[in-house]
C-alpha cells in the first residue's frame, strides 16, 4: 500500500484506476484526483510534509525508502 501525500490515507498502488503522478522521477499515488490536483498545485509542499518539514535527499548506498 501506498500513502497519499495530501489526506495520508492508504491507496492500492497496484490498482489501475489509483490516480497516479510522477514527479522528479517518483510515482506518487493518490485516493482521488483531488488529491493529486492538489499535489500538482505544489508538490514540494507535501513532499516536506512527509518528512516532517525537511526536504530528505537520499545519498549514498542503502535503499532510499527506508529514509
Amino acid at each position: 500500500m501506498a500513502k497519499d501525500l495530501v489526506c495520508h490515507m492508504d491507496v492500492d498502488e497496484n490498482h489501475p484506476d489509483t490516480p497516479r503522478y510522477r514527479y522528479n522521477g517518483v510515482t506518487y499515488y493518490f485516493c482521488t484526483p483531488l488529491c493529486m490536483a492538489q499535489f500538482q498545485a505544489d508538490p514540494e509542499k507535501y513532499i516536506r510534509n512527509q518528512y516532517g518539514g525537511e526536504r530528505r535527499v537520499h545519498k549514498g548506498k542503502g535503499n532510499p525508502s527506508s529514509l
